[in-house]
């Protein structure tokens, strides 16, 4: 009896740590930061812990750990990460010479694994990186049987996945799926070479894009048209040839998720707009139309001209030899936009905001009403709108991230929208730091902002979306930037340039 009094009376206190420790173990990162306020053991036994600690700064970089290295050691690496990268200090730089991409057949950046398919050799360069390592260079010759027809590819090193796309002439293009490591059919692929029907020359604008077990290539033009498989079934899930776009440039298509994608398009009239779509992966079906966003209203006789969409790769799963990697959940969307084809800019969307509209029509159901909204209803707190140029190049985008050119060319220039204002390592360069601060010049936009492009736009554009500029000085001129989560690769995209081509990758 005197036990079950006893009882009654216990305190959180009471508890034993490590019986504590184990019940706050099994929360997630939020719940966690909740528990730091409750009181000062909690507070304490957070801190203390090196699991649980690397759980909450994982959360808060938008990463996921691979769970082969202690907490502690993830946890060491991702604020050294974190600092590298806030300060534009890289740990290494090394110089490789490859082919010109104004001259190669076509190149990839995923997941550390940087391809190209040569066109002088021709051969198919592999340069591996991984931390702490130097750039692991390898090349593959190419038969003039394999290179009949081929036009792109496209990676998901995860998943030891390449996909190639060939046309050679006739009604009918394929998508052949291997491994990257043999080269050999992938064992997941129930058919590994996907065909469908294509009568037209491909060659101009198009794109090939993965999502885990869903693969989509897109052709802008006359009109745009897309086909959309499921690459382990070899079930064709979906098929559009959008005859109202005909205009070549004016529509881009990405894959926003393995169930869902984005169609962004614009007219001689009217300010353009963003179209959400979901689909099923079993079977042929036709996509289900979610959401619209409408553009910024334009000025009479104004119109959008070319619309193109850049985002991080989609990997299936974590990197393979890094101790962390950025979630599929945590990436910007970039929307280059042409007004009047001269005047460019840069609209910054996050993908868990444009996603949201899918996770809605699920818990809604296919009846609900398709969400329209104009741009005052959306743009403000939801995007980032800023001055662009017509700059083209794919894999520019990585997570959060995005590495850009500059008017000096002896600068990059990275912005980065995975900043969260409420925690204080956001605030200023570390003093700390080893970068010669000098060189590098870094501004956080927590605020609203007002965009302006004279003789576009009805009225001044406000948004809000917070990010983090970062201008850093290099010993040589470049004019292009790729990235992934731990490098930026530095070159020249000159239709001039020597073959080989000398690049810089800077890794942090």
């Amino acid at each position: 009896m005197s036990h079950d009094i006893d009882s009654q009376h216990l305190t959180m206190e009471d508890i034993p740590p490590e019986t504590l420790s184990e019940i706050l173990s099994s929360l997630d990162a939020k719940s966690l930061l909740v528990c730091y306020s409750v009181c000062r053991l909690w507070n304490e036994l957070v801190h203390s812990s090196s699991d649980l600690q690397c759980k909450i700064e994982l959360w808060a970089d938008g990463m996921e750990p691979e769970y082969s290295l202690p907490a502690s050691e993830t946890l060491e690496a991702l604020i050294s990460s974190r600092r590298a990268w806030k300060n534009l200090e890289w740990t290494s730089e090394v110089t490789l010479e490859m082919e010109s991409l104004w001259i190669s057949r076509a190149y990839e950046l995923v997941g550390g694994l940087f391809l190209q398919q040569q066109q002088r050799a021709p051969k198919l360069l592999s340069v591996s990186f991984s931390r702490g390592r130097a750039p692991r260079i390898t090349t593959t010759p190419s038969s003039a049987e394999a290179l009949e027809g081929f036009h792109d590819l496209a990676i998901d090193p995860t998943q030891d996945l390449i996909i190639w796309f060939s046309w050679i002439s006739g009604e009918y293009a394929s998508l052949e799926c291997r491994t990257i490591s043999t080269g050999e059919d992938h064992p997941l692929a129930d058919e590994s070479v996907l065909t469908f029907e294509l009568d037209r020359n491909p060659l101009g604008s198009f794109t090939v894009q993965i999502a885990d077990d869903v693969v989509a290539i897109f052709f802008r033009g006359t009109p745009s048209t897309a086909h959309l498989f499921n690459w382990k079934t070899g079930v064709e899930i979906a098929e559009f040839s959008d005859t109202e776009f005909r205009e070549e440039f004016r529509t881009d298509f990405h894959l926003l998720s393995p169930r869902s994608y984005l169609f962004a398009h614009g007219s001689d009239a009217g300010p353009g707009q963003i179209d959400i779509f979901t689909f099923e992966a079993d079977d042929y079906n036709d996509p289900i139309l979610v959401g619209t966003l409408e553009l910024p209203k334009l000025l009479p006789g104004i119109g959008l001209t070319n619309v193109m969409i850049h985002t991080g790769p989609f990997c299936a799963k974590p990197i393979a030899g890094s101790p962390f990697s950025k979630s599929n959940e945590h990436r910007i969307y970039m929307f280059m936009l042409c007004y009047d084809l001269q005047h460019w800019c840069r609209l910054f969307v996050p993908f868990r905001y444009l996603h949201k509209f899918v996770l809605d029509a699920d818990r809604i159901g296919e009846q609900t009403r398709v969400a329209t909204l104009a741009w005052d209803e959306w743009g403000f707190h939801n995007s980032r709108l800023l001055p662009g140029s017509n700059h083209q190049w794919n894999r520019q985008v990585h997570g959060e991230r995005v590495a850009l050119p500059c008017d000096d060319p002896t600068y990059v220039h990275v912005l980065d929208f995975g900043v969260r204002p409420q925690r204080k390592e956001n605030e200023t360069p570390e003093e700390e730091s080893n970068s010669p601060l000098a060189a590098l010049s870094a501004d956080l936009f927590v605020g609203s902002d007002f965009f302006t492009l004279d003789g576009v736009f009805q009225d001044s554009i406000l948004t809000a979306l917070p990010y983090r500029s970062l201008r850093r000085k290099l010993d040589r001129s470049h004019d292009m930037f790729l990235m992934d989560q731990d490098r930026i690769l530095a070159m020249n995209t000159s239709p001039f340039s020597s073959s080989p081509d000398k690049v810089t990758v800077y890794t942090f």
